[in-house]
């Protein structure tokens, strides 16, 4: 995809077009799947959970980069990278739960025993 080969000018170009069609919630659309897509990636992969911020961080970089020179700063594309990134901290928050609601029954389950 061009955002993974950071192909700013290419992207300006798909945002003129897309601007010039009214299609901006579609591209809109495709660059928030992109961002929870490889994010998800970052967040949900626990053999890297000590570099996940670092990498969360450079990620968010690259985007504001591309949101800054592809995007001419659009408002509409600045909230749905935020509310990407958002996404991202709650499945990471959702899975912290979910591993601690599982140790507790796994912990009532043994003293039952």
């Amino acid at each position: 995809m061009l955002m993974d080969g950071n192909r700013i000018e290419d992207l300006q170009r798909m945002h003129l077009l897309f601007s010039r069609v009214n299609a901006l919630e579609s591209l809109r659309q495709a660059i928030s799947s992109y961002i929870r897509r490889t994010g998800q990636g970052i967040v949900m992969d626990e053999e890297k959970d000590k570099d996940m911020v670092q990498s969360l961080l450079e990620f968010k970089a690259a985007l504001d980069t591309t949101w800054e020179e592809s995007f001419a700063k659009n408002e509409a594309f600045s909230n749905t990278i935020k509310d990407a990134f958002e996404h991202l901290i709650n499945l990471r928050q959702v899975l912290t739960i979910l591993l601690w609601f599982c140790h507790i029954c796994w912990s009532v389950s043994i003293e039952k025993f």
